[in-house]
C-alpha cells in the first residue's frame, strides 16, 4: 500500500511521521503528537504528503473533540480525483469525516456514510481501510445516544472489522476493535465475552507501551553515541589544528635553511671569484721566477717574491672570512 501512494522519500518520511504521531496520540500525548504533525508540514513540498498530514490533523482535531474544525478541515483537503493514491486518501478522509459525524451526534450522516464506506472499501479490497469503516460503522450502533442503537449490529461490524485485519500485524485498531466489542458484550450482559476482548486490549497497551520505552532507549542510545561522535570529532579537529601548526612551523624552518643556503651558495660564488685573481696572480708570479728567476735581478726576484706573499695574505684573509661565515 506505501508503494500504491507514492514512491518518494517524502511521503515515506511523512508515513513514519504520522505513525509516531498516531501512537502519542493514542497514549494521551496530544502536544507531542502535534509537534510531530507541525515538524513535517514545514518540510513538505509534494502532492501526497500534505494530504496525509492533513487527513492525520483531522483525526487529532477529531480527538480532541473539535469536531467543527475536523470537519471543515476534511471537506477542504479531500481530494476528488480517482486515481489509485487519491481513492486511498479519499478513503482515509472519509474514514475522519465519519467519526467526527458519530462524535458530534450527527447520526443521519454518519450511518449514510458509513454504509457507503464500508462498501466502497470492501468493492476496493482495501482491507485496512475495510476494517476502519466498519469499526467507525459499528460505534454508530453501539453508542447508546445513538437513534441507531443495536448492539446486534454493532457486534456484526466489529467481528467483520476484525476479519479484514486477520493478515495484519499488531496495530492500535484492532486494540480498539476489541475495546469496542468488550464494551457492547458488557452493555447485553455477556460478561465472559466481554472480559476476554478487554484482556486482549489491556495486552495490546501492554505491548505498545513496552515498544515504546525501548524506542526511548533506543533514541537515548542514538544520542549518546552521536555525542560520544561529535567528542571524537572535535578532539580529532583539535589534533588537526596542532599539527598544522606543526606544519608550518616545519616549513617555516626549512624555508629559512633554504634562504640561508642561498646566502650560502651566494657567498661561495663571490669568493670563489675573488680567489680567482689572486690564484692567478701568484701563479703569474711563480711562473715568471720558475723561468726567469737566474735572469731576474735581486731586486726583481724580491718584487715577484713579495708580491705573491701579498696576494697569498689576502687569499688568508678570504678564506678566514669564509670559515667565520661557516661557523656562524
Amino acid at each position: 500500500m506505501l508503494k500504491s501512494l507514492d514512491s518518494s522519500d517524502e511521503t515515506l518520511t511523512t508515513l513514519s511521521l504520522c505513525g509516531a504521531a498516531r501512537i502519542e496520540y493514542q497514549l494521551g500525548d496530544f502536544a507531542g503528537a502535534t509537534r510531530i504533525l507541525e515538524i513535517q508540514t514545514l518540510a513538505c513540498n509534494g502532492e501526497i504528503a500534505p494530504l496525509l498530514l492533513g487527513v492525520h490533523r483531522a483525526q487529532l482535531i477529531v480527538a480532541q473533540g473539535h469536531l467543527d474544525q475536523a470537519i471543515r478541515l476534511i471537506s477542504s483537503l479531500r481530494p476528488f480525483t480517482t486515481t489509485l493514491r487519491t481513492k486511498i486518501l479519499a478513503a482515509m478522509y472519509d474514514i475522519v469525516l465519519l467519526s467526527a459525524y458519530r462524535e458530534s451526534l450527527q447520526w443521519d450522516q454518519a450511518r449514510s456514510l458509513g454504509e457507503a464506506l464500508c462498501q466502497r472499501m470492501e468493492e476496493e479490497l482495501f482491507p485496512y481501510f475495510a476494517a476502519y469503516a466498519h469499526y467507525e460503522f459499528a460505534q454508530v450502533f453501539s453508542d447508546k445516544h445513538s437513534s441507531y442503537y443495536s448492539p446486534p449490529l454493532a457486534l456484526e461490524h466489529f467481528h467483520r472489522a476484525l476479519s479484514h485485519l486477520e493478515q495484519a500485524p499488531l496495530c492500535d485498531l484492532q486494540a480498539r476493535i476489541h475495546l469496542g466489542l468488550a464494551q457492547t458484550y458488557r452493555a447485553i450482559k455477556h460478561d465472559r465475552k466481554a472480559f476476554a476482548h478487554l484482556q486482549r486490549y489491556s495486552n495490546f497497551h501492554t505491548t505498545a507501551l513496552s515498544i515504546r520505552t525501548v524506542h526511548e532507549i533506543k533514541q537515548a542510545e542514538i544520542e549518546l553515541a552521536i555525542h560520544q561522535k561529535a567528542l571524537e570529532l572535535s578532539a580529532l579537529e583539535h589534533r588537526y589544528h596542532v599539527l598544522e601548526q606543526q606544519v608550518n612551523s616545519a616549513l617555516r624552518t626549512v624555508e629559512e635553511y633554504k634562504q640561508r643556503m642561498d646566502e650560502q651558495i651566494s657567498y661561495l660564488g663571490v669568493v670563489a671569484h675573488d680567489l680567482k685573481n689572486p690564484i692567478a696572480a701568484i701563479l703569474m708570479s711563480a711562473s715568471i721566477i720558475e723561468r726567469y728567476g737566474h735572469k731576474l735581478t735581486q731586486a726583481d726576484l724580491a718584487k715577484h717574491t713579495s708580491s705573491i706573499a701579498r696576494t697569498a695574505e689576502t687569499m688568508k684573509e678570504l678564506v678566514t672570512s669564509l670559515l667565520d661565515f661557516t661557523a656562524l
